[in-house]
């Protein structure tokens, strides 16, 4: 569980990081979409897991939380190898 927090603080800050990097005019906006989106994110899925654990148990649950992990991996490990473009 301390590496699950770690691990959500970490990203938690570098997206808000992210949102204060960018313009004036839009970070108001950017702000409240991100803070709506992570927390209706949060909230769904806090509830969609007692769902599951309640009607399939908590193999179920674990099998998709491995899978998800699994998919999100492989998607970081292919925008890592991915030529990156150069600035211009």
């Amino acid at each position: 569980m301390l590496l699950v927090g770690l691990g959500w603080n970490l990203m938690y800050m570098g997206g808000s990081t992210l949102i204060a990097q960018s313009p004036p005019a839009a970070r108001a906006r950017l702000q409240s979409a991100n803070e709506l989106l992570t927390f209706s994110v949060v909230a769904a899925a806090a509830g969609l897991a007692g769902w599951v654990y309640q009607a399939l148990g908590w193999y179920a649950v674990a099998g998709i939380a491995l899978g998800l992990t699994l998919a999100l991996g492989a998607a970081a490990a292919l925008l890592v190898r991915r030529p990156r473009l150069a600035a211009a």
